[in-house]
């Protein structure tokens, strides 16, 4: 992996740093593309998503959606009218999210 000119204390170059070695680990391995290449790739990536979300808050979900449709129905099934926060507690949600998935469970069953 080619050497980096970024450093964690540089705090806004981190992102291009993480996303840097992500992409050149997956391409090298993957796709057997040179390292340098790939680094570079990365590099230009992370400076896209700069370019686009810069300055602003982007919510990075911790699961892939379908995922979530099996969580939600598991936690519907689950939910006994009282048990919010331990579902959450379980889930990681907060009790707010948890009622939430339980009101939209309802509607969806309903249809």
């Amino acid at each position: 992996m080619p050497t980096s000119k970024y450093s964690v204390d540089d705090r806004p170059d981190v992102l291009i740093e993480l996303c840097a070695k992500v992409v050149a680990l997956r391409l090298t391995a993957k796709h057997g593309l040179d390292a340098e290449d790939a680094y570079r790739i990365g590099a230009e990536c992370a400076e896209e998503v700069r370019t686009a979300f810069g300055g602003g808050a982007v919510y990075i979900p911790r699961m892939d959606p379908t995922r979530n449709v099996e969580r939600d129905r598991e936690i519907f099934k689950r939910f006994n009218g009282r048990n919010t926060g331990e579902l959450g507690l379980e889930y990681g949600l907060t009790k707010e999210r948890v009622r939430q998935i339980i009101a939209a469970q309802r509607v969806r069953r309903e249809r």
